[in-house]
């Protein structure tokens, strides 16, 4: 990697932003870990020189250096944008949102380097303070790697992190009736299987991708009240294609909220 002056080290954070779109494509339990440590490879060198350049006093301070980095992300969107109309702002937000919190703020707390965290903290204060209706919160690589291991239930995989978060036991009897559901009724037919496969893809993507946000609480809450409850009365009421149906709305809301 070739030196950078002291005037120019200031363009290296930036450079540990590239191919958003092709690394979120690789979130889920196959392909993140492989996806993040080369990632972390590539990038490593970057985050050790800036590390440098800030203990020499060569490189602008851990807020300037997010801004900058923010500026570019943001200019990123606008030619993005630009470049295909038909693109929802929203959506690239949320990609380059989900980038920041899965992979460059996990791997530069993963470098070890002194100005780890300091840099971290900088890149999510000036993230939460242009786009507060977006926040990230600051986490660690072994813990959203976790997250893709957990062994999903079928259609219960969301339902199991809403009653965990509320610290509801594994026999609650939102999961047992949810579990019966899926077993009695989806995987009786080859549609209802193929949406629980589907299922078994997407929805380890959308815990994590929960988990990190900020409100989490609130998207929990609103999970439950919006789409389970209702779930579980129409499996009480014998309506189980509109249950399907609904719990199916579910995830497409959450695929949109969060770009996947």
């Amino acid at each position: 990697m070739s030196t950078k002056s002291p005037d120019d080290i200031h363009g290296f954070l930036s450079d540990c932003f590239f191919d958003t779109q092709s690394f979120m494509d690789r979130m889920n339990d196959a392909h993140y870990d492989n996806a993040f440590l080369n990632y972390k490879t590539r990038c490593a060198p970057i985050v050790s020189e800036i590390d440098r350049g800030l203990q020499d006093g060569d490189t602008p301070l851990p807020a300037i250096l997010a801004q900058q980095l923010i500026d570019r992300i943001a200019a990123g969107w606008d030619a993005e944008l630009a470049a295909s109309p038909k693109i929802k702002k929203h959506r690239v937000e949320t990609r380059d949102q989900m980038f920041l919190a899965l992979y460059l703020i996990p791997m530069l707390l993963e470098t070890g380097v002194p100005n780890a965290m300091p840099l971290a903290e900088a890149i999510r204060d000036e993230w939460c303070r242009r786009y507060p209706k977006m926040p990230i919160v600051i986490g660690r690589y072994a813990d959203i790697s976790a997250g893709f291991r957990k062994k999903p239930w079928g259609m219960c995989f969301l339902t199991t992190a809403v009653c965990e978060f509320e610290k509801k036991p594994d026999d609650c009897p939102e999961l047992t009736a949810l579990r019966r559901f899926r077993d009695q009724y989806m995987m009786k037919t080859p549609g209802g299987r193929a949406l629980v496969r589907q299922y078994y893809e997407i929805a380890p993507k959308l815990v994590v991708a929960i988990d990190l946000c900020s409100d989490r609480e609130s998207v929990y809450a609103d999970l439950r009240d919006r789409y389970i409850r209702p779930c579980l009365a129409m499996i009480g009421k014998g309506r189980l294609s509109d249950c399907q149906s609904h719990y199916c709305a579910m995830i497409r809301h959450l695929q949109e909220m969060f770009s996947m």
